[in-house]
């Protein structure tokens, strides 16, 4: 199920920094239940003894945390409900989010704009797929900042 869950990962991380994107500067709380769509893709078969909105909000509160613990946006504490105080992108988010397609002369929204365009629509293909290129950028990002650091 490791697949599922990276693809189900992908979706949530797209639409959260989305809604963080649109709120940017202002820190906001997350609330599980404002990302049912997107905890729906690919949820595992439900046990006997689990209920899908506790398997939900675990996997919700993990992936914002995973976020949190790699610096892609900072955040206070979290609550029974599943809510998550006082997120906000961190400046790294900001700008890959703020990057703009390869070709400048393009009129293509940046990758921000096309999370937000996508996560409205509904197009949960296209927010994993953003997500993914996103996180990819981000891995070459820091890679490249670490290696100029250190060199």
């Amino acid at each position: 199920m490791a697949a599922g869950n990276i693809e189900r990962f992908n979706v949530l991380v797209g639409a959260i920094f989305a809604k963080l994107y649109q709120e940017f500067p202002v820190a906001i709380e997350l609330h599980p239940e404002d990302f049912q769509e997107q905890l729906a893709v690919n949820r595992p078969e439900p046990d006997v003894d689990d209920y899908d909105n506790r398997r939900d909000g675990k996997f919700f509160v993990s992936t914002v945390l995973w976020l949190s613990n790699h610096d892609y946006l900072d955040c206070g504490s979290h609550v029974s409900t599943g809510a998550v105080m006082d997120c906000v992108m961190t400046a790294r988010t900001l700008e890959l989010l703020k990057a703009m397609p390869s070709n400048l002369e393009s009129k293509d929204p940046s990758l921000g704009d096309q999370l937000i365009s996508a996560t409205k629509d509904g197009m949960t293909g296209k927010v994993k797929e953003l997500a993914s290129e996103f996180l990819t950028k981000a891995v070459v990002f820091g890679t490249k900042a670490a290696t100029d650091w250190v060199g």
